[in-house]
Formats: C-alpha cells, sequence, structure tokens
C-alpha cells in the first residue's frame, strides 16, 4: 500500500502537470496583453492632459488593447497554417526539443493543446 504522502505527491504532480498547459497560455496571454495595452497607453500621451484620466479614454484604451489582442491572436493562426508557419513550427520544436527540461513541458503542452484542438 502506498503511503499517503508519497500519494499525494502523485495526484500533486499530476495535477500540476495536467494545468501546465493552460498555466502557460494564460501567462502568456498575459503578458502579451500587457504589451499591446502598454503601447496603447503611449498613445494616451498625445491627448491634452486633462483627458488622459477621464473614464473614456481609458476605456477606449482597453476596447483597443483587446482588438489587437484578439487580430493578433487570429493573425498568427493564419500565419500558422501556412507552409511558411508550419515550417516555423518545426524549428521552433527543434529548439525545444534539444532543451533538457524544457523539452519534456513542452512536447506535454504541445500533445494535450494537439488533443484538444
Amino acid at each position: 500500500m502506498k503511503s499517503r504522502p508519497r500519494t499525494f505527491a502523485t495526484y500533486f504532480l499530476q495535477g500540476f502537470l495536467s494545468l501546465l498547459p493552460l498555466m502557460v497560455t494564460v501567462y502568456i496571454a498575459t503578458l502579451f496583453f500587457g504589451f499591446i495595452e502598454r503601447l496603447l497607453d503611449n498613445v494616451l500621451v498625445l491627448l491634452p492632459p486633462q483627458y488622459r484620466d477621464l473614464k473614456p479614454a481609458v476605456l477606449a484604451t482597453e476596447a483597443a488593447a483587446i482588438v489587437v489582442f484578439i487580430v493578433a491572436i487570429a493573425a498568427f493562426g493564419f500565419v500558422v497554417r501556412t507552409l511558411l508557419g508550419r515550417s516555423l513550427v518545426k524549428i521552433m520544436d527543434g529548439i525545444f526539443d534539444a532543451l533538457p527540461g524544457l523539452s519534456v513541458i513542452y512536447r506535454t503542452t504541445k500533445q494535450v493543446v494537439e488533443l484538444l484542438l
């Protein structure tokens, strides 16, 4: 019979590895969205100072960031479906397969994503 700490550790590891693709995706999406948002915040500098902190200006910036984020992801999806995109994905696969430790995480994440698609 397995000891409880070992069973807990096994369940924890299995749960962590199952959630890893989601966590990586959310993390990368958050970084990407933050990057877009910072770029668009620089547009607010063009407004006169008294209008920069108004709710409509801030909301417009947020809405624009969401639209740019969605369009950028769709554009990336389009590129990946082309011959050039598939070649880039193969190159990226080769790079990650060569990295010890990360290759296991990358392959696992990729398999989970392919399963979901």
